[in-house]
């Protein structure tokens, strides 16, 4: 949606839109707040139509499944419950 030297935004249409934007830790209009973020313990989750095929191709083409910075990907399918599973929960 936008792009700058200092500011991405991303976004998506459909059944299931959404936004996601970066900005530069050392811009004089990022927000007031916690120092620079280094990485570790960020999860990001990310629905996919088939985790196991898309695992799969990723690996078959090169690429590292492993972040050295400490950033974790979870690649997840949306599955329907076992039966009797919600009544629990109603």
């Amino acid at each position: 949606m936008f792009e700058a030297s200092w500011f991405v935004y991303l976004a998506a249409s459909g059944d299931h839109p959404f936004g996601l934007a970066f900005m530069a830790a050392d811009h004089p209009s990022r927000p007031p707040g916690r120092d620079a973020f280094n990485g570790k313990g960020l999860l990001l989750t990310l629905q996919v139509e088939d985790a196991t095929a898309e695992f799969e191709r990723l690996k078959g083409g090169g690429l590292a499944v492993y972040d050295p910075s400490g950033a974790w990907v979870d690649v997840i399918q949306q599955i329907d419950p076992a039966p009797g599973f919600w009544g629990k929960y109603r």
